[in-house]
């Protein structure tokens, strides 16, 4: 319970931290700029859009959202995202030149092709503050008028604007620093998934018995049924949908992109299998060979217990540091796939962090980091229990070996930060993420929520069951709560095309002529 307060709390100072400054870089919205403006209450105002030089509007229409804003608030255009976002998506009102529009409606706006002036009239609310959302920038549509003017001819500038030029001026002036930036939260996020876990095992190493208490038992049991619902909800809801939008937008066709994406995500899992039986393979050969080496040493019962035990063995007077070959086979045979196995399971999830964190916004990067910890907790946990209880591991060891396993999220990380690759190649990376997430959803904590304890009857059969369902309920639902603000994945800088694709502030799709 403190290792998953002690990860939420890390994860909202995290998010303070990287996420407080230029959080609209990427630039992720629906809008391409906007701006509040302070204008004298029930006045008319205009909005105009000329034609260019060409002969031609810069597009044949735009979506607009105006807001009203009381006098005497202190809203922000932050603050009014959200209205905007739900309005841009909603029913849009058709407005043609000379039509009067209203503060708290979305606009489709068609530009008369017969005239050089489009104009629309705006009465300014009581209070005399409006807040404009436009879908491509107002600047593209003058020529000899201002964007937006008062009914006495003069200019009215806003108080308060941003654009997703102000992103593009940013990757021309500073593109290192932003990657710099990118380092620093990979490696953070990376110590994110490591420190509650060993935080965790420091709390239950303080208070450690020879037998787990069957109070933390049902802890454990059900962090590892809630972790389960978390692992599948991320993979489902967060990573195959980013992954699938970003493969797609590298194919034409829908079917080839559909068939990378499956075999990516396939792949992620079959990746996890080889792992695991890999592990047992190399250990059981590992273990063959130290029977092979060691000379026959018969001992006693109490000697025997004293090697299967740890605690046992601390508090006997004289002990032989040396193990039967038969345990030390055994031991080996359970510590082997356990070390190895976590550490191969942390280097891939250190490959969906890195990637995220290079594919898309920080938003999105810190949601994963998220899932990452909470599927860490009970797993690291799990494994530290089955070192000392079954491997014949001292806690310390076990602690200071789950640590180093644990480390193999930061080099995942690294490497799939630093690598050089198409949008493309990042989207099958997180698709193979996924992949592998539904693997250790399936094998690794899935039968916890699954089996129920078979000597259990009764009610308290009943009890098991309806806790374990409902704390995988519990872990879905918080990762599925993240979809009530969710936005694509949004890359910072194309790896393919540098800083001029930051530069584009139309690189998000919009068809400009």
């Amino acid at each position: 319970m403190a290792s998953g307060i002690f990860a939420v709390t890390l994860f909202l100072l995290c998010d303070l931290a990287f996420g407080g400054t230029g959080q609209h870089c990427p630039w992720a919205h629906h809008w391409e700029w906007a701006g509040m403006f302070h204008v004298q209450e029930d006045t008319w105002l205009s909005w105009n859009a000329e034609k260019g030089e060409n002969g031609e509007y810069a597009n044949d229409g735009m979506k607009m959202v105006i807001l009203g804003v009381n006098k005497s608030s202190v809203q922000t255009l932050a603050d009014l995202e959200d209205m905007a976002e739900m309005l841009f998506h909603g029913n849009l009102i058709t407005g043609a030149s000379g039509s009067v529009l209203l503060p708290g409606t979305a606009y489709l706006l068609n530009f008369s092709q017969d005239l050089w002036l489009s104009q629309f009239q705006i009465q300014a609310p009581v209070g005399g503050k409006l807040a404009f959302f436009t879908e491509h920038l107002p600047k593209e549509f003058e020529n000899k008028l201002h964007y937006l003017m008062a009914a006495d001819g003069n200019d009215v500038e806003p108080m308060e604007e941003e654009s997703s030029m102000d992103c593009a001026d940013m990757g021309d002036a500073g593109i290192e620093h932003v990657k710099e930036k990118k380092w620093a939260e990979v490696i953070g996020a990376s110590f994110l998934t490591i420190i509650p876990s060993i935080f965790g095992i420091a709390c239950l190493a303080a208070s450690f018995s020879k037998k787990l208490s069957s109070w933390g038992k049902q802890a454990l049991q059900f962090a590892n049924s809630s972790a389960c619902g978390a692992v599948f909800a991320a993979a489902i809801f967060l990573l195959m949908p980013e992954s699938m939008h970003l493969v797609k937008a590298g194919k034409e066709s829908e079917s080839l992109a559909a068939g990378v994406w499956g075999a990516a995500v396939i792949g992620g899992w079959f990746l996890g299998v080889l792992i695991d039986h890999s592990c047992c393979i190399f250990t059981w050969m590992w273990a063959q060979k130290s029977v092979a080496d060691e000379p026959t040493d018969d001992r006693s019962g109490q000697e025997a217990a004293e090697a299967r035990d740890p605690e046992i063995a601390e508090d006997g007077c004289a002990q032989d540091p040396k193990v039967t070959l038969i345990e030390r086979r055994a031991q080996m045979s359970i510590a082997g796939p356990v070390i190895f196995g976590d550490m191969f399971h942390n280097l891939t999830d250190g490959f969906v962090i890195g990637a995220a964190f290079k594919s898309c916004d920080p938003s999105f990067a810190l949601k994963i980091t998220l899932v990452t910890m909470a599927h860490e907790i009970p797993q690291e946990l799990a494994d530290f229990f089955i070192l000392v209880h079954k491997a014949g591991m001292k806690w310390h060891w076990a602690a200071l070996v789950n640590f180093l396993s644990g480390m193999s999220t930061l080099v995942g990380a690294v490497i799939a930060h630093g690598m050089d690759v198409t949008e493309e190649i990042e989207g099958i990376t997180l698709a193979a993420g996924a992949g592998m997430y539904l693997y250790v959803a399936a094998t690794e904590l899935g039968p916890s929520v699954a089996h129920l304890p078979r000597f259990q009857r009764g009610s308290s059969l009943c009890r098991a069951s309806l806790a374990r369902l409902l704390a995988f309920a519990l872990g879905a639902v918080c990762i599925g709560l993240v979809l009530l603000d969710h936005k694509h994945c949004i890359p910072v800088v194309s790896s393919s095309s540098g800083a001029g694709a930051a530069a584009d502030p139309h690189a998000g799709g919009h068809d400009h002529r």
